[in-house]
């Protein structure tokens, strides 16, 4: 058994091109301790039967890097002394919510971030290009749910894939204030 986030697990809106609302400010802290409680518990739950729990990023997921890139480039990439090369920079979601002490992989950052479960099925956090992969592909960028299928010809035959698009798990409530563009509740 196997643990798969296929990305956006932090939205992280205070860090985007977006503006600043009054919504966001502040909650920053509260939104990478929820993310990290919640991978945990969500590891623990799982137990020994799990031989492994991994984040596909999504580009939610990038904004802390992008953020640190654009307005202080040269903290970007920073590290914990005697940090090891393959070791996240302090600006970026696996180093804020410890994936590594809760035992998380991260399988890489946003678009290219792909995680093969068997030869013909990948999770992405994208939905993938027409006829760019040759497997059935689960994705959740668009915060949809829908299934479409398409077939590839080829010598041996007819092979069909589909394409899976499981939505979002986001905490949607609404809100009094009709001007506002948030929707969801924060943190």
């Amino acid at each position: 058994r196997r643990n798969v986030w296929i990305g956006d697990v932090a939205d992280a809106t205070q860090f985007s091109r977006w503006p600043m609302r009054k919504e966001f400010v502040g909650c920053a802290q509260a939104s990478i301790d929820e993310v990290s409680r919640i991978l945990a518990q969500t590891h623990a739950a799982a137990g020994p039967q799990c031989e492994s729990d991994e984040v596909v990023g999504g580009n939610h997921d990038s904004r802390f890097q992008i953020y640190a890139e654009s307005q202080a480039r040269e903290f970007a990439g920073i590290k914990r002394a005697g940090s090891l090369p393959h070791e996240w920079p302090v600006a970026s979601l696996p180093f804020l919510a410890r994936f590594d002490e809760i035992g998380i992989r991260y399988t890489g950052e946003y678009p290219g971030g792909e995680l093969w479960l068997f030869d013909d099925l990948v999770c992405m956090h994208a939905p993938p290009k027409k006829l760019e992969m040759r497997a059935s592909v689960i994705h959740g960028h668009t915060h949809h749910l829908s299934v479409t299928t398409h077939a590839q010809h080829h010598r041996g035959g007819r092979s069909n894939y589909f394409i899976y698009d499981v939505g979002c798990l986001c905490h949607v409530g609404s809100r009094t204030d009709p001007q506002s563009l948030v929707i969801t509740q924060v943190p």
